[in-house]
Parts: C-alpha cells; sequence; structure tokens
C-alpha cells in the first residue's frame, strides 16, 4: 500500500566552504617528486610482473630462457618507456586540476634575427 503522506528524502549537500579550502590546499609536489614516483611505480610494476613471469616459466614449467639476458633488458625498456609515459600523464593532470591549473600562459614575442645574404669572397 502506497503512503499518502511520504517524508522528503534527506539529500546531503556539500559544504562550500569546504570545497572551496580543499581547492586552495596546495598540493606540496613538483615535477622531480612525479618524476622520483613514476619510476617507483614502474619498477615495481615490471618487477611484479617479471617476478610473476619467471614464477610461471621456469618454476612451473623448468624452462631457463626467462632467466636470459634478453628478457631482463626487454623488461628494463619497458620499464624506463613506461616511466617516461606516465611522468607526462601526471604532469598534465597536475596542470589541469593540480596547483597548475590556476597558471597563466603569457604569450612572449621573441624576435628572431633576420637571415642576410653572405658576403661571396673573391
Amino acid at each position: 500500500m502506497t503512503d499518502p503522506n511520504p517524508k522528503p528524502i534527506e539529500v546531503p549537500v556539500a559544504d562550500e566552504d569546504a570545497v572551496r579550502a580543499a581547492r586552495e590546499v596546495p598540493y606540496p609536489w613538483g615535477p622531480k617528486d612525479y618524476r622520483r614516483f613514476t619510476t617507483l611505480i614502474s619498477v615495481a610494476i615490471h618487477a611484479y610482473l617479471y617476478l610473476g613471469m619467471v614464477t610461471l616459466v621456469y618454476l612451473l614449467n623448468g624452462e631457463t630462457w626467462i632467466l636470459g639476458w634478453q628478457p631482463l633488458v626487454l623488461a628494463l625498456v619497458s620499464a624506463t618507456v613506461f616511466a617516461r609515459v606516465s611522468h607526462g600523464w601526471v604532469m598534465r593532470l597536475d596542470a589541469q586540476y593540480g596547483r597548475g591549473s590556476g597558471w597563466i600562459l603569457k604569450p612572449v614575442l621573441v624576435k628572431l634575427p633576420e637571415l642576410r645574404d653572405r658576403p661571396s669572397s673573391k
């Protein structure tokens, strides 16, 4: 049976002062910290994946190719590329949403030297 006098539903509303204060808190990290963070995360992810592969291939199947230098170099190159790409992602996110979001890019005009013909030496 339907209640003829339904009670209104209370919806929590965000406190505007708390939202404003959260936006004004400076994020303490900079580009060097982001690079360190992305490098550590990349090394941790690739070490986890490589050790999992060693477990599956070497320990369970007895194949020794996974212990050679090629898989290690491939993992190292992949970790390096992933760290560089993820650093770009983090820097872009910081510029869009973090403390870099308030930055204003001011255009600067630079006068370049004009090309001149070299005098011919005879």
